[in-house]
């Protein structure tokens, strides 16, 4: 199984397009269809089926309001017009998702993160074949404790946190949980919910030995003045703490059937006159793990 972080490949798909000043709605779609081409053609022989997982309004932000607001200040603060953007990422989605022949899982208040996390578990249960997650976010160090777990950043394109240790990965886990994660707006423990939202505000400052202190404490279960801001980044952080509502819509969309099929990927890249990827579109065919 291939899962895909598809708002990191469309993302990193515009961004080098508005660098290059050569941002064009149709133009971008060419290139996220070749990305998806690459990856499948690249990975498919030893990880078989790929899955495109989209992000949606997360419950997180209704848990805690300050959730990836930085990054909302930061889209207002330029001048791309992120509304055309975000219609363009839409249409986008449901392209793929009515004409190509993979499943795309789009399930209201979840992340890519919490299907990919619900999707490694659900898989895991029935089979111990290879996953591969093709994203660059290091929540997803937590899901190796599940075994035969890959992870591809397709930033530097290579293989990361080839860690398999249980251990190791709790630990990484834990320091996570207590650091936070600014690039989301989660403050790390030692500071105030507003922390990187607010401006008169700062972040209190995490140093190697306070990290450890507080490490040895949680592993030692025992309770410190930090416990609520703990107990906050955990529920955002450690993917086991996905609500179980949350959990069940994404199951149903994965055990739902795919709309696309090889048939009409060739009727939509002819219609849009998509030649260099006509030429290749055997490279967009899917393959069953060990099959055709």
């Amino acid at each position: 199984m291939i899962l895909v972080d598809f708002s990191q490949i469309m993302v990193s798909n515009l961004m080098v397009m508005i660098a290059r000043n050569e941002y064009d709605p149709i133009f971008f779609r060419h290139w996220v269809l070749n990305s998806l081409r690459q990856y499948n053609v690249k990975f498919r022989g030893d990880y078989g089926e790929m899955t495109i997982c989209c992000d949606s309004p997360s419950w997180r932000r209704e848990y805690f309001p300050h959730y990836k607001m930085n990054r909302k200040k930061k889209r207002a603060a330029d001048d791309i017009d992120w509304d055309s953007v975000f219609k363009n990422f839409n249409e986008t989605i449901e392209m793929i998702d009515n004409n190509f022949p993979y499943k795309v899982l789009r399930v209201d208040k979840s992340e890519a993160d919490d299907i990919i996390a619900v999707s490694v578990k659900n898989f895991r249960e029935t089979t111990q074949e290879p996953i591969l997650i093709i994203s660059s976010d290091k929540d997803f160090m937590q899901l190796k404790k599940h075994g035969n777990v890959k992870q591809y950043c397709p930033r530097n394109k290579k293989f990361i946190n080839e860690v398999t240790d249980l251990e190791v990965i709790h630990d990484n886990l834990l320091v996570h949980i207590i650091t936070g994660d600014t690039s989301d707006g989660i403050p790390n423990i030692f500071s105030d919910d507003d922390a990187l939202v607010n401006e008169e505000k700062k972040q209190n400052r995490a140093t190697k030995k306070r990290v450890e202190d507080v490490k040895n404490e949680i592993k030692s279960n025992l309770i410190n003045k930090y416990s609520s801001a703990i107990s906050r980044n955990t529920v955002l952080i450690d993917l086991d703490k996905i609500p179980d509502y949350v959990v069940s819509e994404i199951i149903e969309h994965i055990n739902k059937d795919r709309k696309g099929n090889m048939k009409k990927c060739f009727s939509y890249l002819m219609k849009n006159h998509y030649k260099e990827l006509i030429k290749r579109i055997d490279d967009f065919k899917p393959l069953k793990y060990g099959g055709e």
